[in-house]
């Protein structure tokens, strides 16, 4: 999931008709739209994830030999605790999709340290597993 994320918006959904409307009359924020529109079909296959993750009520399924070197890198965040509001700010601050309503799940999965060691699990994915923690970390 956020693989996906951080490898950029997938679609660049439109404005509806309806929106551009209330956007003109004053009645609509067009930030607020545009975000929301982002939101809602930027990332099809985080979206599409949500949603099955809704209608099953269970996380992913099928995974890879990529997702569980990844999965190494992430840790369980229990909801409500300092790391997932910080992980829900910055799913807002970069216009992210937020997970759909756990259920009866306690967490989910993110990224070890927090968003702000982001930029390492970034670099794992985009292959520069060598500097994870090491030379770029110290910088």
């Amino acid at each position: 999931r956020i693989r996906d994320l951080l490898t950029g918006q997938k679609a660049f959904p439109a404005l509806k008709g309806w929106e551009l409307r209330a956007i003109e009359k004053g009645a609509l924020d067009r930030d607020s739209a545009e975000r929301s529109a982002r939101q809602n079909g930027g990332w099809p296959a985080v979206n599409a994830m949500h949603a099955k993750a809704g209608e099953r009520g269970q996380g992913m399924h099928g995974h890879g030999p990529e997702d569980e070197r990844l999965g190494k890198l992430c840790e369980f965040v229990p909801i409500g605790t300092d790391c997932w509001r910080a992980w829900k700010a910055e799913h807002d601050l970069r216009g992210w999709p937020w997970l759909p309503d756990p259920g009866t799940m306690r967490g989910a999965y993110f990224p070890a340290g927090g968003p702000e060691r982001l930029s390492e699990f970034e670099h794992a994915i985009r292959g520069n597993q060598d500097d994870v923690g090491g030379r770029e970390a110290a910088e």
